[in-house]
């Protein structure tokens, strides 16, 4: 997750000349240092079970857990470095690791569709299924999930997915209009800012676990009511934003901000 923050830093740094001459050898050195440590994470890499999946696995690192599957918030953490490596560095590898544990996620991840979710919402528990699901499920099951992941887990588990899906890669416009109904009709749908505590949106978690909402903003482009459910929790009952949520709060903004928008009073 530290990995990812930096790697996506520079990707965005290359945008800027002068900033990127002010970094001069540092951004060489960092590169290096991410992609260190990320080939260090191969030992637990597996490739398949199709040909074009990939994830990890528990090594050493947590011994009562080894030879199991990461759960869904680890693989997408590990998927946002990689693909911030690829888009900073050019590192092919990186690239095709990345899509693979996109396409695993992808049919891990339930779309359960009826009155109530339309043609799907994606939701899923903090361990992605192990076998790829039969999507869409009917909406009835979702019950079965127990309001699902988390807030906080739930919001990194959907950042690397929605992440692929702004760059046209495996996740496509109607999966991004799925995740926009996770939004909606899922932890966002009461409206007026307040959101649930895990990913259906169910009391079994009280708002204390809404953290890192930023990373749903990246829904942007594809539905504007989505971004504004997020917005306007942050901007309503967050007193204290964090700064990787305001940033995205204004980097995904779907058009430039005026001088008097209310998000720009978090500044002050």
């Amino acid at each position: 997750m530290i990995a990812f923050g930096v790697v996506e830093f520079l990707e965005l740094v290359q945008r800027e000349p002068d900033l990127l001459n002010e970094i001069g050898a540092e951004f060489n050195t960092w590169l290096a240092e991410i992609r260190e440590t990320l080939d260090w994470h191969d030992r637990q890499w597996v490739d398949g079970p199709s040909p074009d999946e990939g994830h990890y696995i528990f090594k050493d690192d947590l011994p009562s857990e080894e030879g199991n599957i990461l759960p869904g918030n680890w693989q997408s953490a590990m998927g946002l470095a990689l693909w911030g490596s690829w888009k900073a560095s050019g590192n092919i590898k990186h690239k095709v690791m990345a899509r693979k544990i996109g396409h695993y996620m992808k049919r891990r991840m339930g779309l359960y569709a009826g009155p109530k979710y339309g043609p799907g919402a994606f939701f899923w528990p903090y361990y992605l299924s192990i076998l790829p699901l039969n999507n869409p499920l009917p909406e009835q099951q979702v019950t079965d999930l127990n309001g699902g992941e988390d807030f906080s887990h739930a919001a990194l588990t959907a950042a690397f997915p929605l992440t692929l899906g702004l760059e046209g890669e495996v996740f496509t416009e109607s999966d991004m209009q799925a995740f926009a109904r996770t939004i909606i009709r899922g932890f966002g749908r009461l409206g007026d800012g307040v959101l649930f505590g895990n990913i259906v949106g169910t009391p079994a978690f009280g708002p204390n676990q809404v953290l890192i909402p930023g990373y749903f903003l990246r829904i942007a482009p594809f539905s504007r009511e989505a971004y504004d459910v997020v917005a306007e929790f942050l901007l309503r009952y967050q007193q204290n934003p964090r700064n990787v949520d305001i940033s995205q709060l204004i980097r995904f903004y779907p058009r430039p901000l005026s001088a008097n928008h209310p998000a720009w009073s978090l500044y002050e």
